[in-house]
Order: structure tokens, then sequence, then C-alpha cells
């Protein structure tokens, strides 16, 4: 069952002024009690081999992971900009 834009339904909903706004599970959403040090998250990230879609919103908070370099630490990854209609 695909939503709104292609999503699938459960991503997404829709607001009541037309936008739309992620949805998340609120304990996922918590720090990480493991502060893992950035040469562990690169390795970690390095030795990933399924592919990868890396997305960030036009305006987000979120960079370009082309242009800050994650990227570049995924085998197999893409990357995409999700912009308004």
């Amino acid at each position: 069952m695909q939503g709104n834009q292609g999503f699938p339904a459960p991503l997404v909903a829709r607001d009541e002024d037309g936008t739309y706004s992620w949805k998340f599970d609120p304990w996922l959403n918590i720090c990480p009690v493991l502060d893992m040090p950035e040469a562990e998250v690169k390795a970690m990230w390095e030795a990933i081999t399924c592919p990868i879609l890396l997305f960030y919103g036009a305006d987000s908070w979120a960079s370009n992971p082309a242009e800050d370099g994650r990227l570049a630490h995924f085998q197999n990854a893409e990357d995409a900009l999700l912009d308004r209609p």
C-alpha cells in the first residue's frame, strides 16, 4: 500500500495545512547508550554491503551526504534530495 508521494503509508502523515511530516517511533528518537568514536562509526558504515539510500530534504537540517563525505564511506550507496512539489 502506497501513501502520498510514493512513500509507504506508515512513513508519512499529511498535516492539516496540507504539508507532510515524517512519522516515527519516539522510542527510537533517543541518544545512543553507547557513544561510538567517529572512526568506529565510519568503519561500521564501510562494512555495510547492501544497497543504501541516503536521503535528505531541501529544507532540512540534514546536509547533502555526498558533499559532507558520508556517502563515500558506503560500498553501494546513492543519495537523493527530497524537495517540495
